[in-house]
């Protein structure tokens, strides 16, 4: 089984929203540039706003 015949048989839209709900108070501090950013490039909002978040806990971890 493809990586990717994998991720389409475990994925679950619902679980995936919920997951990123989890994500809507952080996003509000992150920098709009990296999100424009982000949106110019065509990263989907969803994907984009778990990633640019995170990215902001790494950054002020290290």
């Amino acid at each position: 089984m493809s990586m990717k015949e994998l991720f389409l048989a475990e994925f679950n839209q619902s679980s995936w929203d919920s997951f990123v709900l989890l994500f809507e108070e952080a996003y509000l501090h992150v920098d709009p540039k990296w999100a424009e950013c982000a949106e110019q490039r065509g990263i989907p909002a969803d994907i984009s706003k778990v990633l640019l978040c995170e990215m902001v806990n790494m950054h002020c971890d290290g």
